[in-house]
């Protein structure tokens, strides 16, 4: 069978064209009854299809609604999450640029170094305190009392040669710091390095800090005299400034090696030259610098004696009463000889001269001498010839 209407082939039992959706002409031995019938059973399938359909277009229209609304929700939560993830980020981000900034402030920043220094010291937490001191010293390169900090917590731990530096740091910041030179000091002691002590003491001018060397630092001692030539033997005086031992020679050889332990005094008692050299020795071994000086000892002899008569007779000539008068300087002796030998003051049996000497009589031969009795020298030979003769009466 075809569709009357566009002639599309219809299967049996059909009543409307699957194409066209027309009635399907029924032959026309059907009755009008059941045409009818069959054409009200076709349009309330159609009735009942089409409102089907607007069911279901109704129903997929409201899941659209609702899965339009669910999606709207979702993303609306999605934005709510969004922002307060976004948020919270920020929150976290502007945290940690104010933490890095303060970080960063407190890195630059002296006084946090060292009043973290100093609770790190509290705390006895040397370590963390010399880390902070370190940083506060990079800062400021100059400041004395971050160091003389460190210098403390290097002595904690036992870091002798970076407390040593760092002491070293803060005499060139401020040459008068004395506990830069304490710490220096007790550092060299430790290992008995008593030669850097005393090359730490030199070219120190300020009172205050030398006197922390009293120990170590010995004074050279003082002479009474001058160097010099001298005319006369002296009685040569030494002293030291800090009541230290005092070690001399008189020929110019090291005193710290063999020398004399001075006591009273040095009799330079003979003619010559002398080179003494002194040294002063503290309690601890110490040795000052060694003062040379030297001394020259030249005493002339004495001159010819001086020889005259005195009591001579009116013409001058030689009388009974005549006498020979020798002029004795001070410090000598004269010794007289009527047999023309030169007199020996050595000798116990040489004559003395105490008075002026009677005049034998004869042709005779004085010699005269005179002896210094300090210097042991010898005037020349004074000789004179002496007639005399008593006259007859």
């Amino acid at each position: 069978m075809k569709c009357t209407h566009c002639g599309t082939p219809i299967e049996d039992g059909k009543v409307y064209c699957p194409k066209c959706g027309k009635a399907i002409q029924m032959v026309p031995d059907y009755n009008a009854f059941e045409e009818d019938l069959l054409r009200e059973i076709f349009e309330e399938e159609n009735a009942n299809e089409k409102r089907n359909e607007e069911m279901l277009r109704e129903k997929q229209k409201e899941q659209e609604r609702i899965q339009k609304a669910n999606e709207q929700k979702h993303r609306q939560k999605i934005l709510i999450v969004a922002g307060i993830s976004l948020g919270i980020a920020l929150i976290i981000i502007i945290s940690i640029l104010i933490v890095a900034a303060h970080k960063s402030r407190n890195a630059q920043s002296f006084d946090y170094q060292y009043q973290k220094a100093v609770e790190a010291v509290k705390a006895q937490e040397y370590d963390s305190a010399i880390s902070y001191l370190e940083k506060a010293i990079s800062i400021d390169k100059d400041d004395v009392d971050s160091r003389a900090l460190l210098v403390d917590c290097y002595m904690k731990e036992l870091e002798y040669d970076s407390a040593l530096v760092l002491c070293q740091e803060i005499i060139r910041i401020d040459s008068s710091n004395l506990e830069a030179y304490k710490t220096m000091i007790e550092i060299y002691n430790m290992k008995n390095d008593i030669d850097s002590i005393v090359d730490l003491a030199s070219g120190i001018t300020d009172n205050a800090v030398l006197s922390l060397f009293a120990d170590y630092i010995v004074t050279a001692p003082e002479f009474s005299k001058d160097e010099g030539t001298y005319h006369e033997f002296l009685e040569l005086k030494l002293s030291s400034a800090g009541n230290n031992d005092i070690y001399y020679t008189t020929d110019g050889s090291d005193p710290t090696l063999g020398g004399y332990k001075y006591v009273n005094s040095i009799d330079l008692d003979s003619l010559g030259t002398f080179t003494i050299k002194a040294v002063c020795k503290n309690d601890k071994g110490l040795f000052s610098e060694i003062v040379e000086k030297e001394f020259v000892i030249e005493i002339d002899a004495p001159e010819r004696p001086e020889v005259k008569i005195i009591n001579t007779a009116s013409d001058g000539s030689i009388a009974e009463n005549s006498k020979i008068e020798v002029t004795v300087p001070e410090g000598c002796t004269a010794y007289y000889s009527w047999d023309g030998n030169v007199p020996d003051p050595t000798s116990e049996s040489a004559n003395k001269y105490y008075n002026p000497i009677s005049i034998p009589e004869g042709n005779n031969v004085l010699t005269v001498i005179l002896y210094d009795e300090q210097t042991k020298l010898t005037s020349d030979v004074y000789r004179g010839n002496f007639v005399y003769y008593a006259t007859e009466e």
